[in-house]
């Protein structure tokens, strides 16, 4: 059996990782890591979601199969809803879980690549500087 530091482990990772793409956007430095971010969470759930399951993350594989491996059988489909639902005890449905979760990365997205975010991170930085017309 594994010991329970790895399942803490697991829930601190994934839900330092679920609030970096919810608001990394948040702080300049970052926005371009963000947008990495983003992207590769997009291509998991709806890349390998095609073959998964739609809204795929290696990362709740990989803690329910620790899970698992401590005993614990009873496990939901989406962490989640672990985490809102039988963690802290919101009154979600799964269905309600999966919509604040796609609306979340929708919005992410959105503020991942909005042109006033690209331009204020100095993507576009000689467009930026005082004086020009």
């Amino acid at each position: 059996m594994l010991p329970a530091i790895f399942d803490y482990l697991c829930y601190a990772l994934h839900t330092a990782l679920v609030l970096f793409i919810l608001l990394g956007w948040t702080v300049r430095p970052w926005r371009s890591l963000h947008r990495v971010v983003v992207l590769v969470t997009l291509f998991y759930w709806f890349g390998l979601g095609w073959w998964y399951g739609w809204g795929y993350c290696p990362l709740t594989e990989w803690h329910w199969q620790i899970r698992k491996a401590r005993g614990i059988d009873d496990l939901p489909t989406s962490y989640l809803y672990d985490v809102l639902v039988l963690r802290m005890g919101l009154p979600l449905s799964p269905r309600a879980v999966d919509i604040l979760a796609v609306l979340g990365l929708l919005i992410s997205t959105a503020m991942a690549f909005s042109p006033h975010f690209a331009l204020r991170s100095g993507v576009h930085k000689e467009q930026n500087k005082p004086g020009r017309d």
